[in-house]
């Protein structure tokens, strides 16, 4: 009996959802309805809450230097003032900045949080 009072709050869930498919992605509409799991999924995340993990962020320290790597690939000096600021607004993932040169990750160091 709870085996099926557990698939009724899923299956409640999970229509609930789906009733407003009119109004999500198309993405997300072919997600929920694709032969895995992913209903079941979206149901135990609705019902038990969920965690997002941020990726870890790096800032580029170049020795001797202002220059901050943006985050459109361009690499600027910029004044002491406003150097760590640009710092932290141009972090980057490990694959971002590996995508724009790879001999730039020798030069990254992560942001803390609270940075």
């Amino acid at each position: 009996m709870a085996f099926d009072t557990w698939r009724d709050i899923l299956f409640g869930v999970f229509a609930d959802a789906t009733r407003v498919e009119h109004d999500m992605p198309d993405l997300v509409y072919f997600w929920l309805g694709d032969e895995g799991n992913n209903d079941e999924l979206f149901a135990r995340a609705w019902l038990d809450g969920y965690t997002v993990e941020k990726p870890q962020l790096f800032k580029l320290i170049f020795p001797n230097s202002t220059a901050v790597l943006q985050k459109d690939g361009e690499l600027n000096s910029f004044a002491d003032t406003v150097y760590k600021r640009y710092l932290i607004e141009n972090a980057m993932t490990e694959q971002e900045i590996k995508s724009v040169d790879e001999r730039y990750w020798q030069f990254a160091v992560p942001v803390e949080d609270g940075e």
